[in-house]
């Protein structure tokens, strides 16, 4: 396969000298050696601000702008993108970029500890990177996603979160009042991937075909794979979240990639960087 990663190292705030970090780490540490090992072509462009005074809305949507449009630019021969950011809402751009080089109905797995899902009318931290999968759905920043390039709102039926389990109360009504498909960690642990996912998937390929992959890190068990300083008890294990990933593989055709919310000061022993690059592979396998 021909991958095109997209490096998004943008995190606002106080963080951004840490998940803003994780991208490079995964470079720095092999990801593109790893996976020309296993067959890819792969090139690599980072997409940075060019405004040189970063406000977090203003630049967040800059950022994500000129990814959707590099995408298109850069991948009209086939290539996959594979989004290595920051934040989780980078995947903003590369849902529209994907859009505007596929005129069909996209679906979103979002794997993820949060729900990404607050309004500002919802949400109790004003933290804009748990907002982006509600503006996927076309639920808030209705203008500033409108100006990004080819953007069009992913039908909320055609999502599946995965592995969450720390929403804030309204976020959560407003996940099930949309028709979201929630898959929560707990029931994965429980009752194993295969039952907890094979109705749903063959419900939502019933509908569309097409899928765009979303890897929060955080959606990992923390105990095992630390992600970040936003830990969330009771995750996925990382062999859960790669069985996760190759049911879905193997039931839709995934277009593209996001690998977000990844601070290596937290992964000390290299567990989380062994397993994303293992959920990496299967995705693109």
């Amino acid at each position: 396969m021909n991958i095109h990663i997209f490096i998004v190292p943008y995190d606002s705030g106080k963080r951004a000298e840490r998940m803003g970090a994780g991208p490079h780490h995964l470079i720095d540490n092999g990801l593109v050696q790893y996976l020309r090992e296993h067959g890819h072509s792969v090139r690599t462009t980072t997409i940075e601000a060019l405004d040189p005074f970063r406000v977090e809305i203003k630049t967040s949507y800059e950022l994500y702008r000129q990814l959707s449009s590099s995408i298109q630019e850069n991948c009209t021969k086939g290539e996959f993108p594979l989004i290595l950011a920051g934040n989780c809402s980078a995947a903003l751009g590369g849902i529209a970029g994907l859009s505007g080089l596929n005129s069909n109905p996209l679906g979103i797995a979002w794997l993820d500890a949060h729900g990404d899902f607050n309004t500002p009318d919802t949400t109790l931290s004003g933290f804009l990177d748990g907002m982006g999968l509600a503006a996927a759905a076309g639920l808030c920043w209705k203008n500033l996603v409108k100006a990004i390039p080819a953007y069009r709102s992913v039908n909320p039926a055609h999502i599946v979160h995965i592995g969450g389990r720390d929403f804030d109360p309204e976020e959560e009504q407003l996940l099930i009042d949309q028709g979201v498909t929630l898959i929560g960690a707990g029931e994965v642990r429980d009752n194993g991937v295969q039952m907890s996912l094979q109705p749903v998937l063959d419900k939502l390929g019933s509908q569309i075909h097409d899928l765009y992959l979303h890897l929060d890190v955080d959606v990992l068990d923390p105990e095992e794979t630390p992600a970040n300083h936003f830990p969330a008890p009771g995750g996925l294990f990382a062999k859960q979240a790669v069985d996760v990933v190759t049911l879905i593989r193997d039931q839709f055709q995934i277009h593209g990639m996001t690998v977000a919310s990844y601070d290596p000061a937290y992964d000390r022993d290299g567990n989380t960087l062994r397993a994303i690059f293992e959920l990496v592979h299967q995705a693109l396998s």
